[in-house]
């Protein structure tokens, strides 16, 4: 499971963020999503990022680490937009995505340097 010069924690995270994304992206793909914004796409693109973070994971490789992260920034960013758009601000959400946002970007840092 280890990839040479990505830390493990960052393997760790990432494989903690593709159960999420499986778990919430199979409900919402059920149409059981936990909330009114989970529809079938969303549930979809979850699962396609978990789908990517997976095959890094597997091949063991800072490009596809690279491009796994890619995705998920896009993702958090459109979280960030949504809770932003919001009538009320659920910083506890927003605190998420903003470490999350850090930890991509910072993933994408070091498996650039490790490749």
């Amino acid at each position: 499971m280890k990839t040479a010069g990505i830390p493990m924690w960052l393997t760790i995270v990432l494989g903690l963020l593709i159960l999420l994304s499986i778990v919430s992206g199979g409900l919402a793909l059920m149409g059981n999503g936990l909330d009114a914004s989970m529809t079938e796409s969303w549930g979809g693109r979850n699962l396609g990022i978990a789908a990517a973070a997976a095959v890094a994971i597997w091949l063991k490789s800072p490009i596809a680490y690279i491009a796994a992260f890619v995705a998920s920034i896009f993702r958090e960013l459109g979280d960030l937009i949504g809770t932003l758009k919001a009538d009320t601000i659920n910083m506890g959400m927003l605190a998420f995505i903003v470490v999350l946002l850090v930890i991509w970007v910072y993933g994408i840092y070091i498996a650039n340097k490790a490749r």
